[in-house]
């Protein structure tokens, strides 16, 4: 199938879009892709008991692989003098969690002796300070996208197969070119750095005209862009489900949207060091947790994985500072148990740009997050719009990087006021470890 795509990039738009749109997404992404997804079908056929039993073996596994070829693994085991064959899930607590500091220490130890493919560089955004960089492979890729489509499915959401609508993930150059189609992953783009009064009735058209049945945006876009339907009394006739990522969906956000729509966003929660998987389905407004994808465990109600899936660079009891609500009852009857009340992620405000648009503060993350200079930020909009970015930066840091971030931030804001300012530190919240990167004092 490689051989197929590299063909199929070369030829004229025409041909490249009739691909697409004649074999499925399934048959053109990767063999393992489609093999996880046959896999999630069946997963959801087993009882709790068989799901628990697969996940028990998948971590033994883990752990005798990490003894035997991970040499950070092997010392700490030795000295822990811990059984890597494993006879229970509690066993497993004689070992310390793993944190940022911790990977960025030992960063060579913890790479497998045993791999000898291409290794793959992953970053995260650095919500809690601390930026992060460790390796896996292209397969993970893989088998967290069949995971995501099967989050969609769980609520009948539209992805890969069908038109979506994306109201994420596009940062236009000029105002001309605020919708790009995507005929390979069949997503219609809308930039939503222009969804304000003055837009709103085009982009209402538009997704009206797509007849698509799923939008797929941040909590905060879809609450703003409730607002703006209910203020301009403007119906989306198609849409049947919304589905969310990246941070959380607060309660007054979450209200709005069902009086807007009628039915509620539905969220998949993960990281981009892929411990731990988390959706919402049809089922339930809670969160379902995917045993197969790691083992969780909920320390003081925060969020500690073991992912299953990341050989080049395994992860045990990895502590994400994520904050969740567990249910007093959690529905243990289903191979994918409902045990999740509330996920207390990322919370920031929206930036409001020159036209009036909100501005989610993921779109922020990702302008500093290709600045490997930049450790910590914060963008403070005082009341007169302008920003006050703070930067925590490295001994590389120069003047050309924060002109390239100017450049970035007003392709999202307009042409608003910038400040930057250099840091020795940045507050951070005292439960949690977290700091609001991304403040407004506009109402």
């Amino acid at each position: 199938m490689g051989i197929i795509k590299t063909l199929i990039q070369k030829q004229p738009k025409i041909i490249k879009n009739l691909y697409y749109n004649i074999i499925p997404f399934r048959y053109r992404y990767d063999s393992l892709f489609r093999e996880t997804c046959e896999f999630l079908r069946d997963v959801d056929t087993w009882s709790f008991d068989e799901t628990k039993e697969y996940q028990f073996n998948e971590l033994r596994s883990l752990l005798i692989y990490c003894e035997k070829y991970v040499p950070f693994y092997g010392k700490m085991f030795a000295n822990y003098e811990f059984n890597s064959n494993i006879q229970s899930f509690e066993d497993i607590n004689k070992l310390p969690f793993l944190t940022k500091e911790i990977i960025q220490n030992n960063l060579v130890d913890l790479i497998s002796t045993n791999f000898n493919g291409n290794k793959v560089l992953f970053k995260t955004s650095g919500s809690t300070g601390k930026r992060l960089e460790f390796y896996g492979e292209d397969s993970i890729y893989k088998k967290e996208a069949a995971y995501i489509l099967h989050s969609f499915k769980s609520h009948d959401s539209t992805l890969y197969d069908k038109w979506s609508i994306w109201i994420r993930r596009h940062s236009p150059k000029n105002d001309s070119d605020l919708i790009v189609k995507d005929y390979e992953l069949k997503r219609i783009y809308m930039s939503p750095f222009h969804l304000n009064d003055e837009t709103i009735h085009n982009y209402v058209d538009i997704i009206n005209n797509t007849k698509t049945n799923t939008i797929v945006t941040y909590p905060s876009t879809a609450y703003w862009l409730s607002c703006l339907l209910e203020k301009h009394n403007l119906k989306l006739y198609n849409i049947k489900s919304i589905h969310g990522a990246s941070e959380q969906c607060l309660d007054i956000w979450d209200e709005k949207i069902n009086k807007v729509f009628g039915f509620k966003l539905k969220m998949h929660y993960g990281q981009v060091e892929k411990v731990s998987f988390l959706y919402q389905s049809n089922l339930s407004d809670n969160y379902h947790e995917s045993l197969t994808y790691s083992y969780t465990e909920y320390i003081d109600n925060v969020i500690v994985g073991t992912s299953f899936h990341n050989k080049v660079m395994p992860f045990i009891r990895y502590k994400t500072n994520d904050v969740v609500k567990l249910l007093e009852t959690p529905n243990l009857s289903l191979s994918s148990p409902i045990i999740v009340e509330k996920i207390n992620g990322r919370v920031d405000d929206m930036i409001i740009s020159e036209n009036g648009s909100r501005i989610p503060s993921v779109n922020f993350y990702t302008v500093m997050s290709k600045c490997s200079e930049i450790q910590m930020f914060q963008i403070h909009q005082k009341t007169d719009k302008s920003l006050m970015i703070k930067l925590v930066v490295t001994n590389d840091f120069n003047t050309n990087i924060t002109d390239n971030i100017c450049l970035e931030i007003k392709k999202r804001v307009g042409d608003l006021s910038l400040q930057f300012k250099i840091v020795d530190e940045i507050i951070r919240d005292n439960n949690t470890g977290k700091f609001r990167c991304v403040i407004t004092d506009l109402k």
